[in-house]
């Protein structure tokens, strides 16, 4: 008898931690998004000695790529921590002789995104980060007509870049601009985004053998020995393009909804519909979408956009005129039993990003559990809520913000 009192509290504890987990981890798929980047940069070294002065720095592009992923603090802030694989170095050329250092490095950086305007179609942002650079391997390159033909008959001298000519790691900071413009194709959502930034390297990258002078490649370079008595620092130009896709994505477990529980018959269903010629476009009203399933034509991933789905302000209980509306989605999948839906829930930019995101939730749950009060099987919907992220008007006016404020039903399956 003790043993059971004592089992009850830890199962009650285990089931409010497994509740918490599962809510934790709806919050990170709603808040973070996996990306990929693609980058040049314009590589150069800043030398501080003046005996640099009588090269020139050459054009020396590096190509490189990393992952990252964004996690939204709120509307206007994200953290994106990255890993990149990119190439930096010098590429100084004078007279006969030219000298390039090409260093491949992974970054692994820290950026902190400011977005400027979060919920327009293009959403300018500003970025900085801390980077740590660790050299991973390279090579440097000397050419001179005055290398000794019998043992250089390319002229060129290629050797493995080692700790002896550079330093194995850099710290270096990071900002720049960038445009973001969200794409949405059905319920598939992803952004793509082009930036620029200047990197900064903040340690001397002579390597300690050559500030002691026991590192000489640099004696190939120069009429006599010489041992750098200043700094090297690294520097960048870095334009990239990325891909970003939301974990929502890959949501694969539709939110539960009650059992269904008909209070409700219709005993006349199907309301004659009007004909309408069918057109590709984002949305369609329900009469348009009943009339092509009527004349059948495939619908599947199509839209509705219900404008005038009205709900109590800040609330998630359907208005009596919206019950009205919904009753024709009933007819409609009562006519057609195998069809399949989607309820997505959207809203304006009023309140912030959090809030809206559980209210356009339970604004598509709230929906659902009309339709399986009234006979639909929850078997055959899912619900999603965007909140305020995917705008289709603008939010600086009043109809603007009415039409974001809405709800969709998407058609996944009809037979």
């Amino acid at each position: 008898m003790t043993m059971n009192r004592t089992k009850l509290p830890i199962t009650l504890a285990l089931l409010c931690l497994l509740l918490s987990l599962k809510v934790e981890a709806q919050r990170f798929i709603d808040k973070n998004e996996i990306g990929f980047r693609y980058c040049m940069n314009y590589a150069d070294m800043n030398y501080t000695h003046k005996m640099y002065n009588i090269y020139n720095h050459k054009d020396f592009w590096q190509n490189g790529f990393g992952f990252f992923m964004t996690s939204r603090v709120s509307s206007h802030f994200a953290i994106r921590p990255e890993v990149d694989f990119i190439g930096r170095g010098t590429f100084l050329k004078y007279e006969d002789i030219s000298y390039k250092l090409d260093a491949k490095y992974v970054d692994l950086r820290l950026p902190l995104i400011i977005s400027l305007a979060p919920h327009s179609a293009v959403n300018p942002y500003l970025f900085v980060a801390p980077e740590l650079c660790i050299v991973r391997e390279g090579e440097i390159t000397f050419k001179s007509d005055r290398l000794p033909i019998d043992m250089f008959p390319t002229g060129k001298i290629t050797t493995d870049l080692a700790e002896g000519n550079i330093r194995p790691y850099d710290f270096s900071v990071m900002g720049g601009i960038g445009f973001e413009i969200p794409i949405r194709i059905d319920n598939f959502h992803f952004s793509i985004a082009a930036e620029a930034g200047y990197s900064l390297g903040l340690l001397d990258t002579f390597s300690d053998d050559e500030l002691d002078g026991d590192a000489n490649v640099l004696d190939y370079m120069l009429p006599y020995t010489y041992t750098p008595e200043s700094s090297r620092f690294n520097r960048g130009i870095e334009g990239a393009v990325t891909l970003s896709l939301p974990l929502s994505n890959f949501r694969l477990i539709p939110k539960p909804a009650p059992k269904p529980a008909v209070v409700e018959i219709f005993s006349e269903p199907e309301p004659e519909p009007e004909t309408f010629e069918y057109e590709i476009k984002d949305c369609y009203s329900f009469e348009e979408m009943y009339s092509f399933v009527k004349q059948g034509f495939d619908v599947s991933d199509k839209r509705i956009c219900v404008f005038d789905m009205k709900f109590q302000f800040g609330s998630a209980k359907l208005l009596r005129s919206s019950e009205r509306y919904l009753d024709n989605v009933v007819g409609m999948m009562k006519a057609y039993p195998r069809m399949r839906i989607t309820i997505n829930g959207h809203t304006d930019n009023i309140g912030t990003e959090e809030t809206n995101q559980t209210l356009s939730e339970k604004r598509a749950q709230s929906v659902a559990d009309y339709l399986i009060r009234h006979g639909i099987e929850a078997h055959r919907m899912t619900c999603y809520g965007y909140g305020l992220r995917y705008p289709i008007d603008t939010n600086a006016t009043e109809a603007g913000r009415a039409r974001n404020r809405r709800v969709e039903i998407e058609v996944t399956r009809i037979q």
